[in-house]
């Protein structure tokens, strides 16, 4: 009878118990300096191109499948698949940053034949602009009125010319935001209209060569929310940012709509705050990333004479319902040589 129990247990451990082959998880044997991938810092908004060497570890060939991100703002080309014992190959990463500030932590997977488990490597950059506004920890406006801190994270100084589209004030006395200094604080106000009533960007611009226009949002008294609820359309992005945009030259943007549906472009329409800009929609499509809603491209024409800072307000108007977005533009001489920090978008400097 014992005997009977004995070889009973055995057999049900053996059914319910997953073997020790099947719990066996290859992990692939490759490596990257530093284990991460550190992007660097860039503006909110910027595209970032990085090349990355991946290690063989191990003392056999390794043939990479495929390589993927876990957010569609990621894109990798495998340049080696094949890497022998030893020897590194090469995967190209790029990545559409968001447009807020703050630390960017994102993943990406190198899946090889003969593993049943990808590598998984963090992927990491710092969003800000090259004057950091309140050291990037307030994004936005939450009162009506304050004092915002402005640092040079170059060590370049600079002088304020204007917040919200007005002179600048100082909160420290004595301070004169028109001498060059790597710091500078402002007071700002929003005024005591209602919300619906003030802007949903509170602009600042510098004499900073990579900080010559910076939107910082404005949430006072859930402005923000009380915009999107009452929009039947609306665009996903929160603004579109053009901060190098060469003087002549008519950039496209591509804005992606909730409650729109693709189709002939004239079924969308498009105008302008600013007389300086002049937007045509190019096409109404389906968004690139799939899923509901659509892409629109449009087409901004700025006057070839232009030069530095814009912003502007499009209207969007889709089946008689209306939706804005906020663009912000620096126009820069076409034969402008870049200068600050390094970008690994193309090796030169600027962003």
């Amino acid at each position: 009878m014992a005997r009977s129990l004995l070889i009973a247990l055995v057999i049900s451990l053996a059914v319910f118990m997953p073997s020790a082959r099947a719990q066996e998880v290859k992990i692939p044997p490759i490596s990257i300096k530093n284990n991460a991938v550190e992007l660097g810092t860039h503006a909110p908004g910027a595209s970032a191109i990085k090349e990355i060497k991946v290690r063989n570890t191990s003392d056999k060939p390794i043939t990479i499948r495929r390589a993927a991100g876990n957010c569609s703002c990621m894109t990798l080309i495998v340049r080696d698949a094949q890497i022998a014992p030893g020897k590194q190959g090469t995967i190209i990463l790029a990545v559409d940053a968001p447009k807020k500030m703050g630390r960017l932590t994102r993943e990406m997977y190198i899946f090889l034949e003969g593993y049943t488990a990808p590598a998984r490597i963090p992927v990491y950059a710092d969003l800000q602009y090259a004057v950091v506004v309140n050291k990037g920890a307030l994004p936005e406006l939450i009162q009506r009125e304050g004092v915002l801190t402005l640092t040079s994270s170059d060590a370049k100084a600079f002088r304020v010319l204007s917040a919200g589209e007005q002179e600048p004030v100082s909160a420290i006395e004595g301070h004169d935001l028109s001498v060059p200094a790597t710091m500078h604080a402002l007071r700002y106000n929003l005024g005591t209209g209602e919300p619906a009533e003030l802007p949903r960007f509170f602009t600042i611009t510098t004499d900073h060569p990579d900080a010559k226009l910076i939107p910082v949002r404005v949430s006072a008294k859930g402005l923000w929310q009380a915009w999107r609820d009452r929009r039947r359309i609306r665009p996903v992005a929160e603004l579109e940012t053009l901060f190098r945009s060469p003087q002549g030259k008519s950039p496209s943007i591509l804005v992606e709509f909730a409650g729109v549906e693709p189709g002939p472009a004239e079924t969308m329409t498009v105008v302008s705050s600013n007389p300086k800009v002049t937007p045509e929609v190019l096409a109404l499509r389906k968004p690139p990333q799939g899923g509901g809603g659509a892409a629109c491209d449009v087409e901004l024409r700025v006057s070839k004479t232009e030069l530095g800072p814009i912003e502007t307000v499009l209207t969007f108007t889709y089946k008689g319902n209306e939706a804005g977005l906020d663009v912000f533009m620096v126009i820069e001489p076409r034969n402008r040589k870049t200068s600050g920090r390094k970008s690994p978008i193309s090796g030169t400097t600027g962003r």
